[in-house]
């Protein structure tokens, strides 16, 4: 199977830096669920603008909300990943956040 996301799409543990990768790649590979988060958690874009700026960002990474943001996001990826592969932190690198071929578990 031709999966554009196998292996690491983040290669660190920060939700700063997770965040808005998962939410870009979850909004490729299902946008409905993408749409649903964005609904339940705005912030989860991680969109810099005139009043959002990288430092309120990392602030609002810092949050509960921002926890809670992650653990959906994880959770939508897991259930996204597609047959034969699994989504998580890859079990010999832990920062290496991706989808993996099931034999690498």
């Amino acid at each position: 199977m031709d999966f554009p996301f196998e292996g690491a799409i983040v290669h660190s543990a920060e939700a700063r830096d997770q965040i808005p990768v998962f939410f870009d790649v979850l909004r490729t590979i299902t946008p409905d669920a993408a749409d649903d988060l964005v609904r339940r958690c705005p912030d989860v874009t991680g969109e810099t603008t005139a009043t959002h700026t990288y430092d309120r960002w990392c602030r609002w990474c810092e949050t509960a909300a921002a926890a809670d943001a992650l653990t959906a996001l994880i959770a939508a990826l897991r259930h996204a990943a597609p047959a034969g592969y699994w989504f998580g932190s890859h079990p010999r690198a832990a920062n290496e956040f991706g989808f993996w071929p099931d034999d690498e578990r």
